[in-house]
């Protein structure tokens, strides 16, 4: 249980990571 835990923490973490990616390129893109 604690695994299933720990991995969904870390599949959160990357998708937030993909965001905060996909601003950064708009924000290029805006420039």
């Amino acid at each position: 249980m604690e695994n299933s835990g720990k991995k969904t923490g870390g599949k959160r973490k990357y998708e937030i990571k993909i965001i905060e990616n996909e601003n950064d390129k708009l924000i290029s893109f805006s420039k």
